[in-house]
């Protein structure tokens, strides 16, 4: 945290160089922080070559992000999504360029370094705040100030939004577009289909990469995305689409017969029924529309659940469902219908109510 918030001091201060290099350093060590909850020994580079004194005093070869993602996906099950690991490796090539290339024309203005480390940190805070919540428990309300502080940066996107308007708008006219879940403008384009009806996107204002499942129109017939938790808009007649739960699981009985949802999503926390489908060695979730190139579908030791991201052990919990089963055995706390989102919460009411679920 503190490498972080010496990020932001030296952004705002014009030094974009030191800014560059702390808030990847702070990025890394999230990530072995979460490998050093699981054991110490998974920091060290090569664990033969040292002991457990060794390792308290600092006297090792740490890893660095390549390991750190390769120890989550093989140790942990927490494999990182791909545009997850785009992120964080264009944060790693920008942080080498500061370090041993230095010229302040390579690192671009500091709007731009600004929109990158906000891209990185919408992936990191997820997963510091879901599916990691209970390992950094401790640490929750600095997590939020710093992410009050660091989303403030969002006021660059629209302005760059409107510098590259016109060429997107040419660029709608023969390619689908959507509104980017990381910066929330209308900047991503379609680069093909990844399974039937989901898309990859990539954003032309933050560079982030996403997956949207485009559905036809209602009212011209033409592909139109389909968002949970906002409203879309058509890009040919302008026809609103509100989040629809049940328009994503009727998609997929159609589309994916054979395809039945199997597993609870480690993104979003969608508990009241599986969501996550699997899409020839893909899985995608019904709910919020992670997609995973390579399934991470698994089955928690501790609770028993098919899930996706971290699993428990048979001695400690891990999973998103293992909190919704610990609830059952306080007396004093009821067990959760969603865990993090009141729109997930007000989501699964109306399908109650519709008779969905």
């Amino acid at each position: 945290m503190d490498f972080l918030q010496k990020s932001i001091r030296e952004l705002e201060a014009g030094e974009p160089k030191y800014s560059v290099i702390h808030f990847y350093s702070g990025l890394e060590l999230f990530l072995k922080a979460r490998l050093l909850r699981e054991h110490w020994c998974l920091c060290a580079s090569d664990v033969n070559k040292i002991g457990q004194t060794q390792f308290a005093w600092g006297d090792f070869e740490s890893i660095g992000l390549k390991e750190a993602k390769s120890r989550l996906a093989n140790i942990l099950n927490c494999k990182l999504s791909g545009p997850e690991e785009k992120i964080y490796e264009r944060l790693r090539e920008r942080r080498n360029q500061a370090v041993h290339f230095y010229h302040p024309d390579d690192l671009g203005s500091d709007k731009k370094v600004a929109v990158e480390q906000l891209a990185g940190w919408h992936f990191l805070y997820r997963r510091l705040t879901n599916s990691w919540k209970d390992c950094f428990e401790p640490f929750q309300e600095r997590l939020a100030e710093l992410h009050r502080t660091i989303s403030a940066r969002a006021e660059y996107f629209p302005s760059i939004y409107s510098e590259l308007k016109d060429d997107l708008l040419k660029q709608a006219r023969h390619r689908l577009i959507a509104v980017c879940e990381i910066c929330e403008q209308q900047g991503a384009l379609t680069k093909g289909e990844v399974a039937k009806g989901v898309h990859r996107l990539e954003c032309a204002v933050c560079s982030g990469e996403t997956f949207a499942l485009f559905l036809p129109c209602r009212k011209c017939g033409k592909l139109a995305p389909r968002s949970f938790e906002r409203t879309t808009d058509c890009q040919w007649c302008e026809c609103r689409y509100e989040g629809s739960l049940e328009e994503s699981f009727a998609w997929a009985e159609k589309t994916h017969p054979a395809a039945s949802p199997r597993a609870w999503c480690g993104d979003c926390g969608y508990t009241v029924k599986e969501s996550v489908i699997e899409v020839g060695r893909a899985s995608f979730c019904l709910a919020c529309h992670a997609f995973y190139e390579h399934s991470g579908i698994a089955r928690c030791d501790w609770c028993g659940d098919t899930v996706t991201g971290p699993v428990g052990d048979r001695i400690s919990p891990g999973c998103v469902r293992c909190e919704y089963h610990l609830s059952y055995d306080d007396e004093g706390e009821v067990a959760p219908e969603y865990l993090y989102d009141r729109a997930q919460r007000r989501a699964n009411r109306t399908l109650r109510e519709r008779g969905f679920i």
